[in-house]
């Protein structure tokens, strides 16, 4: 991705809403702003589709306030919170995004483990990911972490690859269809420094 772009001028929000495109029950980790989630409220469902429902999840309640003023936004559920104890029950999403978010977290296996707990079994995680300090070894160790589940059995692990966005800061996308049971070798949580 040169600057900020994929081949054929795709932004990496682009690329991630395109990767949660048929899902109908989207969450945003780490939305900010509600960019992403401007994006995905204006995507054409389709002949017969709803518009998807839509959730985000941010730590600042200055950026969901100007979340709350995009377009489409106004049905969207919004809330203050930490990746590490997502406020949605088993199963809710099919689809989840993160932007530049995951790598900033800290305890990884925990964030892992909630995503996977809210994904509806074979529901799609689709993130990208950053890889520059001061994010670099969060980033190493999301990254990791990921490798190591998309090696296994899909079964055994949890998640599976479905593919990567490019070189660059998109690092492509994960499915998810059950809880992830890997432990970090360290015995530290990924993504801790």
């Amino acid at each position: 991705m040169a600057h900020g772009r994929a081949e054929g001028g795709r932004s990496s929000y682009e690329i991630l809403r395109d990767r949660v495109a048929a899902c109908r029950r989207v969450l945003d980790l780490g939305c900010g702003d509600g960019l992403l989630l401007e994006l995905l409220a204006a995507c054409d469902p389709g002949p017969g589709r709803a518009v998807p429902e839509l959730a985000g999840l941010d730590l600042s309640p200055e950026e969901l306030a100007l979340a709350r003023r995009r377009p489409g936004l106004d049905r969207a559920d919004l809330r203050v919170g930490r990746a590490q104890r997502l406020p949605f029950p088993n199963g809710r999403f099919d689809g989840c995004v993160s932007h530049m978010a995951l790598m900033l977290m800290s305890d990884m296996e925990r964030v892992a483990a909630e995503v996977a707990r809210v994904l509806a079994p074979g529901g799609t995680l689709a993130v990208v990911l950053g890889a520059v300090p001061p994010a670099g070894r969060r980033t190493r160790g999301f990254c990791g972490w990921r490798s190591r589940c998309s090696r296994r059995r899909p079964r055994r692990s949890g998640f599976r690859s479905s593919g990567t966005g490019g070189s660059g800061p998109a690092r492509g996308s994960t499915r998810c269809s059950a809880r992830p049971d890997s432990a970090p070798p360290s015995g530290r949580p990924y993504g801790s420094i």
